[in-house]
């Protein structure tokens, strides 16, 4: 299993885990020099998907980029690292891949859409745009892409093998549709949108047995960092600093598993903090001697 690292970074005044940290011009650029040290692709966020949260028009979102992006962009050299943009947004995606490249021309970059929509906008843009870039396939069971917020609206009732039967399939469609585009596809079964806390926790138990039914041509997102289902018990208190501890503790033990898979696919791993996956390859290291 050939290990990538994302690092997070939200310039959002709302999200759980670090909203109204880095949506400054200064916060931001020290964090992106932390992240970019350890991470092979940064992925940025303006606007949070999480239920409890409001969904921001392109104006907004963009405006939050061009508070504390653009400045970093236009002043730095270009960073060792792929630039991954976290919208569900095309027009968002499209604006900000343009000035990455006008600045930043030979960066790589990921578009990553939450939103799970395969429609034909999406598919005219893959197609048409003039620039490269991969683009993620996330599950997510929202009709349209002005509801993304509301994907826990949108859930099924399957359990246990039916439930990972249902991804299988979706992705099998949606893969079916974006191979005429040519583009890159990175695929996400996304934790924590569309799912109940137990078919979340069917997807962890499972991973491996989705993983290997897959095309490994595409590269496999696991985002389990800071989400709410990882808590277990479910009262757990997530913010206080023991229990953080606890929770990395749990998220090395569940990469080491996937690491013990012997084959060439690509995990990209998105986290907050590199610990858990630092952790886990050296236990991973550790038994290999």
């Amino acid at each position: 299993m050939k290990i990538t690292s994302m690092g997070v970074i939200n310039l959002t005044p709302d999200s759980f885990s670090d909203g109204n940290q880095f949506n400054k011009k200064d916060s931001l650029a020290s964090r992106f020099e932390e992240v970019s040290a350890w991470a092979q692709i940064v992925d940025l966020g303006a606007e949070s998907t999480a239920p409890k949260n409001k969904a921001i028009t392109a104006a907004e979102e963009l405006a939050r980029f061009e508070q504390a992006f653009y400045p970093l962009v236009e002043q730095q050299q270009a960073p060792d690292v792929t630039i991954s943009i976290d919208t569900y947004k095309i027009e968002v995606f499209e604006k900000l891949a343009r000035k990455i490249h006008e600045h930043w021309p030979q960066t790589q970059l990921i578009f990553n859409d939450v939103s799970g929509v395969v429609d034909d906008e999406l598919l005219d843009f893959l197609s048409s745009f003039d620039l490269p870039f991969s683009y993620v396939f996330s599950h997510n069971l929202c009709p349209n892409r002005k509801k993304t917020g509301e994907h826990m609206k949108y859930t099924t009732k399957l359990a246990g093998t039916d439930f990972i039967r249902s991804l299988l399939e979706y992705f099998n469609e949606g893969l079916a549709k974006l191979s005429a585009t040519k583009r890159s596809v990175i695929i996400d079964p996304c934790f924590g949108f569309s799912k109940t806390r137990e078919q979340n926790q069917i997807l962890l138990k499972y991973f491996q047995t989705f993983l290997m039914q897959m095309p490994p041509e595409h590269p496999c997102m696991f985002g389990i960092s800071r989400k709410s289902f990882l808590r277990y018990p479910s009262d757990l208190d997530a913010k206080s600093s023991a229990n953080q501890i606890l929770l990395d503790h749990m998220q090395s033990i569940l990469l080491y598993e996937l690491m013990k898979d012997s084959s060439a696919r690509e995990l990209i791993v998105r986290t907050h903090q590199n610990t858990p996956i630092v952790a886990a390859k050296n236990v991973k290291k550790m038994f290999e001697i």
